[in-house]
């Protein structure tokens, strides 16, 4: 548990006014020569031995917020978990019901649509016999037999009626089966390079690792340079 530690204001103040003015002096300095650099280098440490007193001075208190924050969220999973499992349950169980009944609307709408395209077959082969006693030439015949029908299958009523406030949504996603495949793919141009993302970690570390001697096409080693300094 955190100690609740509440910086008083003149103390922050103080603070404050205290690394305002080192962040000043940092500013006014001019690296020119060796004493100039020498003495840029030594005022570096007093830099790091500020921001160190800064963080001994406020981190008490980023402590005790950040314990009594992860208290109260936790306590708000420890209420929330429940209703969060009763929603999931019921989420499964209406999407399951959902489901059953949309094949049963599928089923009958495919059986409505057998049945409508045998009633049209039925009818054409009698129009087409009609024609055909009537005289009607062969080419004529086969023209019956063969029109496409204009009308619509009738479309089945939906068994499922949605309840008020509730929606059903679909969430798609990818799941890459085959990298090879797709590399191969994005390296043909049939797939865009964006469906691919660099291993920047794998990457670093192979920089960090390699140095300037690290050999990966497009993909080059930046060095980038930093100083560390100690503290008073």
């Amino acid at each position: 548990m955190g100690v609740e530690v509440i910086p008083k204001v003149e103390e922050t103040n103080i603070v404050r006014q205290e690394a305002l003015t080192l962040s000043d002096q940092a500013r006014s300095m001019e690296v020119t020569d060796q004493p100039s650099y020498d003495a840029a280098a030594e005022f570096l440490k007093s830099i790091k031995a500020m921001r160190k007193r800064v963080a001994n001075f406020m981190d008490p208190l980023i402590g005790s917020i950040r314990d009594s924050l992860n208290k109260v969220l936790d306590k708000k999973k420890e209420v929330e978990a429940p209703l969060i499992q009763a929603e999931l349950f019921l989420k499964d169980s209406l999407l399951a019901y959902a489901e059953i009944e949309k094949e049963k609307e599928r089923e009958a709408q495919a059986k409505a649509e057998a049945e409508f395209a045998k009633r049209e077959d039925e009818r054409k082969l009698r129009e087409a016999i009609e024609a055909e006693k009537a005289g009607a030439k062969p080419k004529a015949v086969e023209r019956i037999l063969t029109q496409p029908t204009t009308s619509p299958a009738p479309l089945v009523t939906p068994t499922l009626q949605q309840a008020s406030g509730i929606s059903v949504r679909e969430v798609w996603s990818a799941e890459v089966t085959s990298l090879m495949q797709l590399v191969q793919a994005v390296a043909q141009g049939k797939v865009p390079i964006l469906a691919l993302t660099a291993n920047t970690t794998f990457l670093n570390s192979q920089a960090r690792s390699l140095k300037g001697t690290m050999n990966i096409p497009g993909v080059r080693a930046v060095c980038k340079k930093s100083m560390a300094a100690g503290t008073r």
